[in-house]
Formats: structure tokens, sequence, C-alpha cells
């Protein structure tokens, strides 16, 4: 295992760790106390990490292929950089607002996916014009191109398709001399080629390779298991590993930690666990009455007594971000699962009848909100031009969806006021994440609520205050709502538990319920020498 520096972590994603073409040193996306992710380099010859200023908020890093430089997707900004690994301010190399990683070849060319929906595209690792690489096969459903990776002649490279099938990816061969691609196999995760021929991707929970002809651009034999692959990343169809020409291998090596519930005092004082199988659960919603919690464990949203500590298991979820609210009458439940390879907001009553509510074309989507009223389920939906976007969904009457704001930066977290007549939900329109509330319905003049940072909003049914959290620190804001909306000064209401998973806030705004990680290890980086080894040599 390869230590990272005191009081950091990976993120948790596949692709936070990468190996420089030569294997002889690595950069790896590590996250610091405060939450910020900043790119760290290490040669493999020493003990020192070395972090690269300039690039915090960064994520999916890949090399150049002289090992010189690393480009990244900076997720504040929205940008495409490289920065040299000697030092020095970060350069831009064009805009991608959600990248979903990418590949740099010897000539210079990049093949980057800029969103997290669309085509591949291509542009000089020097900047300059945009264009697409790939055409989405919509006769197939396909809503995105992810991960590529270049292959050693600089001309093909390979990448994944969304949406999956039964779990898993179908992986294409692309070409910057031609737009015609070809299926190569279905994998768990996206390749990468790895010298002298072979693929290196996830199946079945494990790390395999198989070897791969470069000249007819074909797979060979059978995949052969290198290690068991890490807690499976939220990112869909990134690369699970990282090679270089000779022969190291970087994985991480994680396990999804079990979860306790607990309810937090307004005193900060947490109660004891209730009683729950071990498992990592995480809490999503409370009813209105608060005497059922709505969590998600195992691909399943699953309905929690709080009284008696009994789970019940309501609806099975594809979601890649699961999320679930109460109606407010307590008897049904929104949530987002895929219908048809994109994902849609389903209503499932306690009955287990469940209605699927076609929306939009976005392939992402989020549920957070149910208003007081029963009228509108609030959902975000994550668009290839404007991000994260704010939408309602009517729950009568033709139940077209209608957009609340589509800026360009991303809007998200969207919670109703008890009164139905405001809304509060996060942007990172400042370059920070903010809270804010608008009129409800329809958006009027803006109110910022937060001051230096905060998210998550949520309201209080008993007292005129809203809640945000900034990290573990908790805020709250008194307010006067009238013909406008009049936020006092916010103050520091209590720190949260580390390690939390999911929380949901009761009526009263006092307490807390959340899911806590126990025992959590953070993942490691594990690094693979001579793997070539397992393959028979013929």
């Amino acid at each position: 295992m390869i230590p990272l520096p005191p009081s950091t972590i990976p993120r948790g994603y596949w692709s936070d760790v990468v190996l420089a073409p030569d294997g002889r040193s690595l950069v790896v996306e590590a996250v610091d106390s405060t939450g910020s992710p900043t790119l760290w380099i290490r040669a493999l010859n020493s003990d020192v990490m070395r972090e690269l200023p300039g690039t915090e908020s960064c994520q999916m890093p890949f090399w150049s292929p002289d090992g010189k430089y690393v480009a990244y997707f900076d997720f504040d900004s929205g940008t495409l950089f490289k920065v040299a690994i000697d030092g020095g301010t970060p350069g831009r190399i064009c805009d991608a607002r959600n990248g979903r990683g990418g590949t740099w070849n010897q000539k210079g060319t990049i093949v980057f996916a800029p969103a997290s929906s669309g085509p591949l595209m291509r542009v000089s690792a020097g900047g300059g014009e945009v264009t697409a690489v790939t055409v989405l096969d919509t006769a197939r459903g396909q809503t995105a191109h992810r991960f590529p990776v270049f292959l050693p002649d600089g001309d093909h490279f390979l990448f994944s398709a969304l949406p999956s099938a039964s779990g898993l990816w179908d992986i294409y061969l692309g070409s910057l001399s031609s737009k015609s691609i070809k299926r190569i196999l279905s994998a768990g995760s996206t390749p990468v080629y790895a010298e002298p021929g072979f693929l290196v991707f996830e199946r079945d929970g494990r790390v395999v390779a198989q070897r791969f002809d470069k000249q007819r651009l074909e797979l060979e034999g059978d995949p052969v298991a290198l290690c068991t692959a890490p807690f499976r990343s939220d990112l869909d169809a990134e690369p699970v590993a990282s090679v270089s020409s000779n022969g190291h291998l970087t994985t991480l090596s994680s396990v999804p930690p079990n979860a306790q519930l607990r309810i937090m005092e307004s005193s900060g004082r947490l109660g004891p666990p209730i009683s729950l199988p071990a498992a990592p659960w995480q809490v999503l919603d409370l009813t209105p009455d608060d005497d059922r919690a709505l969590l998600h464990q195992g691909g399943a949203i699953w309905v929690l007594d709080l009284a008696r500590g009994v789970p019940m298991r309501l609806a099975v979820t594809t979601a890649s971000n699961p999320t679930a609210v109460w109606a407010p009458d307590g008897q049904r439940v929104a949530f987002v699962s895929k219908q048809a390879g994109r994902e849609e907001v389903h209503v499932i009553g306690l009955d287990g009848r469940v209605e699927v509510i076609p929306s939009n074309e976005d392939a992402f989507k989020m549920v957070s909100d149910w208003s007081a009223d029963g009228r509108h389920v609030l959902f975000m939906s994550l668009n290839v031009r404007t991000a994260w976007d704010l939408w309602m969904l009517p729950m009568d009457g033709d139940r077209n969806a209608v957009p609340y704001l589509r800026g360009v930066e991303f809007e998200m977290g969207a919670r109703v006021s008890p009164d139905g007549r405001w809304l509060a939900y996060s942007s990172n329109e400042t370059g920070t994440i903010e809270t804010y509330v608008q009129s409800f319905p329809v958006p009027g003049r803006k109110v910022r609520i937060s001051l230096d940072s905060g998210g998550g909003p949520n309201w209080s049914s008993v007292r005129q205050e809203l809640r945000y959290g900034r990290g573990s620190s908790q805020f709250t804001v008194p307010y006067e709502s009238g013909e406008s909306f009049r936020p006092g000064t916010p103050r520091p209401l209590r720190e949260g538990p580390r390690g939390v998973t999911g929380g949901a806030g009761f009526r009263d705004g006092e307490r807390v319920l959340f899911s806590i990680a126990e025992d959590s290890r953070p993942p490691e980086i594990r690094l693979i020498l001579n793997w070539h080894g397992l393959f028979a040599k013929k």
C-alpha cells in the first residue's frame, strides 16, 4: 500500500490515482480535512508526496504521454486544465462543465468527455477549437460517451457508452480519423490499455486483465483476475485501475462501511444507535409526522419504522445517485430509477403499486422534495449545457415537468417552505456553494442566505428558521415572510458528527436523523508489480 500525506484521503473514486506512463510516479486526487480535493505527486522511489498548488476542486486527472504534465477537470469553474508536474500555474485548455474523463496522445491531441452526457470531444493540449469525435447512437438509446483511453497508435481509443445494461457498460473502439465505432466488449468499467497487449477492467467484483491484439484490435483468450475490485464508485463507467509501461498497476482498496442510525439532539448529543442489521445504510428522508424514515441500502429504498426499528424494502432503484422523498400524506414515495436507459421519477405507494412519470430528456436525475400541498415533486436533472437544474413535476393535470431554474451554474437541493411560498436551494454561481431563497412556484427576487459558503438547506416546520450546512457545521437563519423574504443573520447551531453518509431533519428543526459510517476505513492505494506473470508465456 502507498501512504498518503497526513490528514488526507482519496475521494473514493476509482480514478483518484493515476500512474505516470513510465510508472515512476503517480498523481493522486486527495481530500483534506476541509473536504477540498487537490492533486498530489509522488515518485515511487520516494516517500515524499508533493502537492500541486492551484489544483483545488480537481477531479479525474490524466497524464501527458511524456509524463511532464497532468490534465484535470476543475468542477468549480467547469474547465479542463493542465499543470506541469514541476510546478507553476495551471493553464486553461477549454471549457468542460462536468468532465467525465480524458486521454492525451503523442501528437498533443486530447480526447475528453466535457459533460456527463453527450459525445466525446477533441482539443489540442494547447487549447483552441473543440470538435466532436464521436456520435451518439440514438437508435441504441445512448446518452453519453465517457472515459476515453488512447491505444499506442495515438489514433484509436477505447471508451464506454451509457446507459448500462445489467450493470455492464458497452465498450467501443473509436478513431480520430473516422466517426465509425466498433464494439469490443461489455465490462463493469472502461478498460485501460497495458503493454505489451492487455485490457484491464472490472468484472464481477474483480480487477481483470485480458489479452488484446493491438494490430487486429480484438480481444484474445479469457480474462484473468488480478485482485478484488474496490467498493463501487458513483461515477458511472470510470476505469477501475491505472497501468504503466513498466508493468505496474494501481487500484484502490476499499470496502463499504456499515452505518449506524442515530438521532442528534439540539444540544449536539447523539442518541443511542437504532438497532438495524449491519449494512451501509443511508438516510434519505423523514415522513412529515417523523415516525418513518426512507433509507437506501443494497440498491433498494427501504422504509424504517423508527419506533420499532424495523426496516421494510419498498422499491429497487438503479439510479446513479439514489434519492427518495415522502409525499405529505406519508403514503407515497417519489424516487428515481432507470427507465429505458434514462433515469425517471417514480412514485410508489406503500401498497407497492408504482408509476413512472416521464419528465425530460436529461439522463441523470435526483428528487429533492415534495411540496406540502402535494402538488409538486421537486427534482434535479443534469443537463449537458446547464449542469444541474431545478424542475417541478406536477402531481395533477397533464403532469408535464417544467423547469424552475436553469442557470449556467448548478442549482441543487431544492426544499419548499412549509407555507409553500418559498424555495431554498444551493448554487455555485459565486464560485462556491451558497444557499439561496426564491419565491415558489414562480421564481422571483433571489435572496442569498449563507455567508462564506453553505448548502443543503432545510426548513423548520415549527418556527421561522432555515438551516444549512458547511462541512460538519450547521447554521440556522431566522426569517420574516410576507410579500418578500427577509432573512436574519446566520448563526452557528452545532457541529455534526463525522462520517455522515446521509441525514434528514425532524419537523422541529432541532433534531436530525443521521446515518454515520462505523469502523470506516479510508480507501488505500494498492500497487501491484509484475502482474503480467499471471499469464502463461507463449
